[in-house]
């Protein structure tokens, strides 16, 4: 008698304590964004009203977040919808995610659960960015390429080392833009910084393939025109560093991204800066090649007159 008594309020205690228990959805994540919802969902309330709940977020073991019908304890970083927590949504909005192990826990009176899961926070750098990028460049590698073949058909002093210049411009593009692709297609790394930064540093490398076209390093005269494309390109230099320097330094996600979106700003007002000087350098050298004519003219011209003025002593 005792023992059927017994086992009976044992099978009792163990059936109420499997009630007992909520039971929660969640699964690992993966965020390429600024801000993610932390997926938690419950399948088994009862009662259906947030009051009668306690929610809380741990962040590797440490509480992010505390929701009950007094209290609201949270970091600057999340944002909850109670309205939500009563249709069984725990869900957790959360800015700037770091990777790591995120508990939910909920409470609806006397029964409880919890589930953990793993978020992997990667940062991407933005395609649109990185199409930007590509144009840009090819607009700028365009220009003194063009002018490098000028160069080079013309056979100018020392057109070997523009050329040379130009080389080594193109391979450092080329290979900060491989570098910056795996920030594209897989999270942003040293290797992919390194890559943005090669890509901000060679525009020094094209300042220096200009002037070189432009003076040949030789004494020239700095006119109005050459004075304004060489302010924008440095403008435009120095706008790109200081994007750059920030992406790099800054752990804030938004600021990261408007970094990126800033150094496009920088290349636009230097590739206006290369165009120009492009087309200055090119008029500058029709209009040398119609001196050189008209040198030629007037020196065919004397020595006809002194080929003739010869002739006539003669006689």
């Amino acid at each position: 008698m005792y023992l059927t008594t017994i086992l009976a309020l044992l099978v009792c205690v163990l059936l109420d304590t499997g009630s007992a228990q909520l039971n929660l959805i969640t699964a690992n994540q993966t965020s390429h964004q600024c801000k993610v919802l932390l997926n938690c969902k419950v399948t088994n309330l009862i009662r259906n009203d947030s009051r009668l709940m306690i929610l809380q977020w741990k962040f590797n073991g440490e509480r992010i977040y505390y929701f009950d019908a007094d209290t609201t304890v949270k970091d600057t970083n999340v944002v909850k919808d109670i309205s939500e927590l009563g249709r069984g949504d725990a869900s957790l909005w959360i800015e700037k995610p770091l990777s790591g192990t995120y508990t939910c826990l909920v409470t609806e009176l006397n029964t409880s659960g919890q589930s953990m899961f793993y978020l992997e926070a990667k940062l991407l750098f933005p395609k649109a960015a990185f199409t930007a990028y590509c144009v840009l460049y090819s607009g700028i590698l365009l220009c003194v390429i063009i002018q490098m073949a000028i160069s080079c058909f013309r056979k100018h002093q020392n057109y070997v080392f523009g050329i040379c210049l130009v080389l080594a411009g193109v391979v450092l593009i080329i290979l900060g833009l491989c570098l910056l692709f795996d920030g594209v297609s897989v999270n942003m790394t040293i290797k992919s910084n390194t890559g943005f930064g090669i890509h901000v540093f060679t525009l020094l490398i094209v300042i220096i393939i200009q002037f070189f076209f432009l003076t040949g390093f030789l004494d020239f005269v700095l006119t109005i025109i050459t004075l304004v494309c060489a302010v924008s390109k440095i403008v435009g230099f120095i706008i790109a560093v200081v994007g750059f320097s920030i992406s790099v330094a800054t752990k804030a996600c938004t600021t990261q991204n408007n970094s990126y979106y800033s150094v496009i700003g920088g290349l636009v007002i230097f590739l206006i800066g290369v165009i120009g000087d492009m087309v200055f350098w090119i008029k500058g050298q029709e209009t040398s090649v119609d001196i050189n004519k008209d040198r030629s003219k007037e020196e065919e011209q004397l020595n006809d007159v002194k080929v003739n003025g010869h002739g006539t002593g003669e006689n």
